[in-house]
């Protein structure tokens, strides 16, 4: 499988939980929805990190050094999901209309940054796997 495929569907599955979190945390209203939203992604994002490096890079990497670089990846997307919600909440879309939009923005930018900083070091092919 495609590694981008790989990627698509692990941030799928990390997605599907953040949005859970997401509707829970604003049907319950726990807070603000940006912050939910930014909570939702933060907790999202430690098993985005785990399956990625292990499904998507198959890295090999020590943990610890990758998972700072992953945390740097997920502030900076964190800000950005923050930016996206606030914008268009502000501009009166539903909150998951919101969070799609910078879903998919987010989607791009991880990619881009994982694949070429935080698990740089990763094969880009695995021997025997279908190109």
């Amino acid at each position: 499988m495609d590694r981008f495929l790989r990627f698509v569907l692990i941030g799928g599955l990390a997605t599907l939980f953040q949005y859970a979190l997401l509707v829970v945390g604003v049907r319950m209203e726990l807070g603000p929805t940006t912050v939910i939203s930014g909570a939702a992604f933060a907790i999202s994002s430690v098993f985005n990190f785990l399956a990625t490096r292990a499904f998507t890079f198959r890295s090999t990497e020590q943990l610890g050094p990758a998972f700072l670089r992953y945390a740097g990846m997920i502030g900076i997307g964190l800000v950005l999901n923050t930016i996206v919600m606030t914008v268009l909440l502000a501009a009166g879309l539903h909150y998951l209309v919101c969070q799609g939009a910078a879903t998919v923005l987010i989607l791009f930018w991880h990619y881009f940054i994982a694949s070429r900083w935080v698990f740089a070091g990763a094969p880009a092919k695995q021997p025997g796997a279908s190109p």
